[in-house]
């Protein structure tokens, strides 16, 4: 095994090792608050039922550039504040903070090496309506991505707005244990931002599906990681993303997924896996 091979699989062992230290603690909180099985995690990556913290953990696999590939590590934390008003409306505020540890190369690492990194963290409002059909409710808001990351590859170097629309629909009768909530978001860059900074003009779409199985187990398609047109030029990236969820705790839900690339010719990634803790408040 080279000395890179190494290096690299000694990281992904440490990260693994931190995770589930964090995750072990996570446990411990949610069993004093009580156990039995409870409320699942909402289908929609925009709204959650309570307030809610969650801790991602991503090991990717980038697409090979030149002969040799690079790889990527990445902890998000992420905060859900939900707001309800009256005849089932509901605004949900969401903010990611986001740290890279990576060895590809850009402006902000032309060597390649291995370098600890913010990521571009971001803000979001989401509405919620009301019920406009039986079991089918919209969902539309904005995000603005803040250049906390600089340079790739850590991030854009430019400020981006990101509008939303989507559709959260829990199918009625015999399909009544699937969920569609369908998303596509906008994001355009603001402005020339840094010097060698990166113009963005894409659209993200989630075609999200949703499987419970049985009170405590669900497994999701497309929720976290999404289907990408850059508008610049015309290119797709088209994964497969699929994500399986437990509710081990009333308060507490943990996933576990992994997405694949299908079509790359706006390459994002080749592979990664990724997990997820949840807690509600």
């Amino acid at each position: 095994m080279s000395s890179n091979v190494r290096i690299v699989v000694t990281r992904f062992a440490k990260a693994w090792w931190n995770l589930a230290t964090v995750l072990t603690v996570a446990v411990a909180v949610g069993a004093l608050g009580g156990g039995g099985a409870g409320a699942q995690t909402a289908v929609s990556p925009s709204h959650t039922a309570k307030p809610e913290a969650e801790a991602w953990y991503y090991f990717q696999n980038n697409t090979p550039t030149s002969d040799v590939g690079s790889q990527q590590q990445k902890l998000t934390l992420r905060f859900y504040q939900p707001f309800f008003f009256g005849q089932g409306w509901q605004l949900t505020m969401r903010e990611d903070i986001t740290t890279l540890y990576t060895n590809q190369s850009g402006p902000d690492n032309p060597t390649g090496a291995w370098l600890l990194h913010s990521d571009d963290m971001f803000g979001q409002a989401a509405i919620k309506t009301p019920e406009i059909a039986p079991g089918l409710t919209a969902d539309f808001g904005l995000r603005v991505v803040f250049p906390t990351g600089d340079l790739k590859p850590f991030g854009t170097g430019r400020y981006q707005i990101a509008p939303h629309f989507g559709l959260i629909w829990d199918l009625p009768g015999w399909a009544s244990a699937f969920s569609i909530a369908p998303l596509a978001r906008y994001f355009q860059s603001l402005g020339d931002g840094l010097k060698r900074s990166e113009a963005t003009s894409k659209i993200e779409v989630h075609p999200i599906v949703t499987a419970r199985l049985g009170e405590d187990w669900m497994i999701t398609l497309w929720r976290e990681h999404p289907l990408i047109l850059n508008t610049l030029t015309n290119q797709w990236f088209i994964p497969l993303d699929v994500m399986v969820l437990w509710q081990a705790l009333p308060n507490l839900s943990i996933g576990l997924g992994g997405a694949v690339s299908l079509v790359a010719s706006y390459p994002q990634y080749t592979n990664m896996i990724y997990t997820r803790f949840a807690l509600n408040f």
